[in-house]
């Protein structure tokens, strides 16, 4: 069987942080949070697949990322918590986390 790849190109348009807005500070650690709902084309494919990659300098450089596994919170509306069984597709309440710098 064939192996396919999903990329995932961060822009600042993607995760709604403009280019001014992150000028204002630095906060090199802090990290950024894309949620499995904001990424409807990746939800129920395989995470091992999944490769995060950042524009600088003119150049596209893979980014170090982490996907945390979410499952509804039982008998809680809008809530989640951690799945920790996991699962290896991207669901809508996952996270994609990589830090801001």
């Amino acid at each position: 069987m064939k192996s396919v790849s999903f990329v995932l190109l961060i822009m600042m348009g993607v995760v709604g942080v403009s280019t001014s807005a992150l000028a204002a500070f630095d906060r090199s650690l802090e990290p950024v949070i894309v949620v499995g709902s904001q990424l409807p084309a990746f939800l129920g494919k395989s995470t091992d697949g999944v490769r995060v990659y950042a524009y600088s300098g003119g150049v596209w450089q893979p980014m170090p990322f982490q996907i945390d596994d979410f499952k509804a919170k039982e008998g809680e509306l809008d809530e989640k918590e951690i799945d920790w069984e996991g699962h290896e597709t991207l669901l809508s309440l996952d996270e994609v986390v990589f830090m801001a710098k």
